[in-house]
């Protein structure tokens, strides 16, 4: 059976446009493709494990053979629990709405454990970084209260540039759905239909 992992890192939960996004393209996504199994790792309202000082220390005590304390151990443990569910994953989905022009800091938490150095992406003096995710499938889904029509304003989308180069470093080929103006009656009532045409047609896609 192959896995969709559906990230979804909205805390609201009834009321998240990326959720309800989300949802639309899992439920369609499924119904085609009857093979494939949904893990959904809701980190919008769960608690993550901290990943501090002793999850730092962890990663550089790593394949030197130096024991690690329990804190140490259970940091790094959980950080390669987050991983080994993205690896084992034939597809992924990323819901997430814009926060201050950028991601959520409970995405940004899970990003920060499962993008380690020998996991998802490699890095050698001659070829620099490189990635080791395999050009995994992966649809981002994001919801934003403002637009960003104009150069102006695009200027402070933090959250799609910063995803895209996230993409880039790991391997995953990725399509997006945007929809923006949630918070601007006008402009959600133009742009919901967009995304959701946009969904439809990644589903035909895949």
């Amino acid at each position: 059976m192959k896995k969709l992992l559906h990230i979804a890192a909205s805390p609201r939960l009834e009321r998240s446009h990326s959720r309800r996004l989300a949802k639309e393209f899992i439920a369609a996504f499924l119904e085609k493709n009857s093979d494939y199994q949904l893990e959904e790792i809701d980190i919008g309202a769960i608690e993550q494990v901290r990943y501090g000082d002793p999850g730092a220390t962890a990663k550089f005590k790593s394949g030197r053979d130096i024991e690690l304390t329990p804190r140490e151990a259970e940091e790094w443990n959980a950080a390669r629990k987050s991983f080994d569910a993205l690896n084992s994953a034939d597809m992924v989905v990323i819901s997430t709405p814009m926060w201050n022009f950028c991601l959520p800091y409970h995405l940004k938490h899970w990003i920060d454990q499962v993008t380690q150095v020998g996991w998802s992406f490699g890095f050698d003096p001659a070829r620099g970084y490189y990635p080791m995710m395999d050009n995994k499938k992966t649809v981002f889904i994001y919801a934003a209260g403002s637009t960003y029509g104009t150069p102006e304003a695009l200027a402070y989308d933090h959250l799609r540039p910063y995803m895209k180069l996230w993409a880039k470093l790991l391997g995953l080929t990725y399509d997006e759905v945007w929809l923006e103006g949630t918070n601007v009656p006008d402009a959600f009532a133009r742009n919901d239909p967009a995304a959701r045409k946009k969904i439809a047609e990644l589903v035909a896609k895949f």
